[in-house]
């Protein structure tokens, strides 16, 4: 959820790609984690739409298969 920093995900964005966030957490009780993925992603001005796991599942496979 901190892997990422500022910068690099501000790269990230400038190249065109897209995150995928997560809680790093190992049971349900720490999914409230998400919370500092959410806010390394808005450091780097990224929006929803940027976010693959933001997305319904058609539009995750969508942006999925245009990977290849």
């Amino acid at each position: 959820r901190l892997d990422l920093n500022q910068k690099r995900a501000a790269r990230v964005k400038e190249l065109g790609g897209m995150l995928l966030l997560g809680s790093d957490s190992g049971s349900v009780l720490g999914m409230e984690n998400i919370t500092y993925s959410i806010q390394q992603a808005k450091r780097a001005w990224f929006q929803r739409d940027d976010v693959l796991n933001s997305k319904c599942a058609n539009e995750m496979l969508a942006s999925l298969s245009r990977l290849r």
